[in-house]
């Protein structure tokens, strides 16, 4: 489920999407309708798809809509999982039952990383994976942040 609506991705990983109707899962959002007739399958992995194809704005606005939550209720009475690929997790995290947390190293501090946390203080956190990763091990910069941050908030 693409809910990236400003940048989305998704639609790069399917390339062989069937869906006659060149729909888009924001097209749902913003007018509703059947939502069976916005999910794609690709037939090379067996995924079934909802996704963007062109960037849309009030995106904040569209995922915390009660259109947005009916969708998810009613994917969930179909499929078993559903991923939400979704920039911030916070945007979904009210509706979703668990969130997987992507930190893309170099790019978010620690301190982006724990107020992230603290805001889906409300859903259960899967995990974090630690992604892009070009350099393993810590580098003196880093752990610098990251004492000091600790060091702050216990002291």
């Amino acid at each position: 489920l693409d809910c990236d609506l400003k940048k989305p991705a998704v639609h790069y990983f399917f390339d062989g999407v069937e869906n006659a109707e060149h729909t888009e899962f924001n097209m749902y959002l913003e007018s509703g309708g059947d939502i069976e007739q916005f999910i794609k399958h690709d037939p090379a992995t067996g995924v079934f798809v909802l996704d963007n194809i062109k960037p849309c704005t009030d995106s904040a606005e569209k995922l915390s809509d009660a259109v947005f939550a009916d969708a998810l209720r009613m994917l969930k009475e179909r499929f078993d999982f559903i991923i939400i690929d979704t920039p911030p997790a916070a945007a979904v995290s009210n509706v979703a039952d668990a969130v997987l947390l992507v930190v893309r190293q170099d790019v978010a501090t620690v301190t982006d990383i724990n107020d992230q946390i603290e805001n889906l203080s409300r859903c259960y956190m899967a995990g974090c994976i630690f992604n892009d990763i070009a350099e393993f091990g810590m580098r003196p910069d880093v752990l610098d942040e990251y004492n000091s941050y600790y060091s702050r908030q216990n002291g």
